[in-house]
């Protein structure tokens, strides 16, 4: 194995080039890590109160009174004053999502079993718009119930009712199945960065070995060796792989210690398969470039582009859900872009299913596809190169 024993000697030759992209991602994770908050599931549920505005036309009436504390237990009121421009601009900047009228003679009406109407003004299709609506016919229906059931009912009477029956609460739990690493884990973004790291140093690592196994000095040595051309073959591809396979447990590995309880999932499992085969389609980049570059300076060069280019088109380091659907048409032909789709559907996965695993297993597919056709074009090169005499 002397030809796998030099691979490996050349690597450390080129140790420092090779390991200053992987000092920067863990730099880059470290620092992930201590500034967003990982985000747990949490199965108590609590209401939002909306911030909103009311405008109590009908003060002399104590249901009307009663009315606005009612609002005003279960929303965030905002003062603003009665102005087109002021409320106009509180509803765009989303200051306040409801505006509440009280009319004068509301009180009466509502006391004497009449349909009472009050004036609103709200963000269209907003859930807090719904929500407002719920809250306000349910008091409204309510106290009618009572009005039209009990003759004679007092304001305070019909304040002590609605003031019990509207606090009832019913308790809610929110029910989680199977294990899950939140969306917005900071896991997620390390094995996203993952696709840029892997890049990086495999491109770099492999193809100057690759590179300089192709010297013609080095190429004359060989095949006046006893070393036959299937063997020596062998050793480069099995370095290769031993070497990617090395950079890729590696940076798995030290997600434990980075990121602890967060990185101890069934959701990683999934994670560290879906990286592996990444690092595959990235070896079977980095044979075929290794077989077409010719110099060290031109690998330095297609080695930034490629791992910058992809990472900022694919969703590396820009989240997919932000990108224009023409881009990502065009990020779909790239075996990042499916490796993003993978680590995302992964980290938001709650259920497991067929149904939900089967997206991802497709995902994973698309990859190996990319690398089986990457590997079949750099054998088809070597082929060539060897009938011309070139290697």
């Amino acid at each position: 194995m002397q030809v796998f024993k030099t691979y490996f000697k050349i690597v450390k030759k080129n140790i420092l080039s090779i390991s200053i992209y992987f000092f920067v991602f863990i730099g880059i994770s470290i620092l992930i890590s201590g500034q967003i908050p990982e985000s747990k599931a949490d199965t108590a549920f609590s209401s939002n109160k909306s911030p909103i505005v009311i405008f109590n036309y009908d003060k002399g009436s104590n249901i009307s009174n009663d009315f606005e504390k009612f609002l005003s237990k279960n929303a965030t009121i905002i003062e603003i004053p009665d102005e087109v421009e002021s409320l106009q601009d509180a509803l765009y900047f989303r200051k306040v999502v409801y505006i509440v009228r009280i009319p004068n003679g509301f009180g009466e009406s509502l006391k004497a079993g009449n349909d009472a109407v009050i004036s609103k003004t709200a963000i269209s299709g907003s859930e807090y718009n719904i929500y407002m609506d719920l809250l306000i016919n349910k008091y409204m229906n309510t106290a009618k119930r009572y009005i039209n059931n009990i003759p004679n009912i007092t304001n305070e009477q019909l304040n002590t009712y609605l003031e019990k029956d509207m606090s009832v609460e019913a308790d809610v739990k929110v029910q989680t199945f199977g294990e899950t690493v939140n969306s917005e884990s900071n896991i997620k973004y390390y094995f996203n960065y993952y696709a840029y790291v892997i890049f990086a140093v495999v491109i770099l690592g492999v193809t100057t070995v690759i590179l300089t196994f192709n010297n013609s000095e080095i190429k004359k040595r060989h095949l006046g060796s006893p070393i036959k051309l299937s063997s020596y073959n062998f050793q480069v591809i099995l370095g290769s792989l031993v070497f990617t396979l090395i950079v890729w447990a590696l940076i798995c590995l030290l997600s434990f210690p980075i990121y602890g309880s967060a990185a101890f999932t069934t959701n990683t499992v999934l994670l560290i398969i879906n990286a592996l085969i990444i690092s595959l389609v990235v070896l079977s980049i980095s044979f075929l470039l290794g077989n077409v570059m010719k110099s060290k300076s031109a690998i330095d060069a297609i080695t930034n582009i490629l791992t910058l280019g992809l990472s900022f088109l694919s969703g590396v380091f820009v989240p997919q859900e932000l990108m224009s659907d023409s881009v990502l048409k065009i990020a779909s032909f790239t075996p990042t872009y499916w490796y993003v789709k993978a680590v995302n559907s992964i980290t938001s996965l709650t259920v497991w299913s067929s149904e939900n695993i089967s997206p991802i297993v497709n995902y994973m597919a698309i990859q190996l596809i990319f690398a089986a056709a990457i590997l079949a074009i750099s054998l088809v090169i070597v082929k060539q190169k060897r009938s011309s005499n070139q290697i």
